[in-house]
């Protein structure tokens, strides 16, 4: 009898996409700026797996509760570990930049804000921008943080505090 063929070797695994993030001129690529094609915000976990992944989801999710119940310092901390383990993750970012604002570091909230948005592509959290245009009007950069309340609004168009924080602008815009 015939000897039985061998199956035929099974196909190399695709590696899962990979966003490139140009850095100046230079680009380059890392599993923390993994982004999906359709360029919609990253799923929590961004493009890590196993322990990583958990680690990541549960110091989002104590960073959110640590804001919510006003203890600053605890989501400091939480959004650094997030930020630890994937610093390109948009969550972790607009976290950061929200507790950032709360304790007074508007510079460092506008810079965390600003890459949240930049990262998140074409529909950024009308939160960030939020965040964002506050740090700016702290800053006294008005036509920053009008752009960015404006930008806001298009996105949540029937947030009221947007239109006050809007007019709010306009009237130091005024001032000037």
């Amino acid at each position: 009898p015939p000897a039985p063929t061998p199956p035929p070797p099974a196909p190399a695994p695709t590696p899962p996409p990979v966003a490139t993030v140009a850095a100046g001129s230079a680009a380059k690529t890392t599993n923390a700026t993994r982004r999906r094609r359709d360029d919609k915000p990253e799923p929590e976990t961004g493009g890590l797996s196993g322990e990583d992944a958990a680690k990541l989801a549960k110091a989002l999710q104590n960073g959110r509760q640590a804001l919510q119940g006003g203890a600053i310092n605890q989501a400091l901390k939480e959004f650094g570990l997030a930020l630890a383990l994937d610093d390109a993750n948009v969550l972790a970012l607009g976290g950061m930049a929200e507790a950032q604002f709360e304790h007074g570091q508007y510079e460092e909230a506008i810079s965390n804000a600003q890459r949240a948005v930049r990262l998140a592509g074409r529909r950024p959290s009308p939160r960030h921008l939020t965040v964002l245009g506050d740090a700016c009007f702290k800053r006294k950069r008005y036509a920053e943080a009008l752009a960015a309340y404006e930008r806001a609004q298009a996105l949540a168009p029937d947030d009221k505090t947007l239109a006050a924080s809007i007019e709010r602008v306009q009237q130091a815009l005024g001032g000037q």
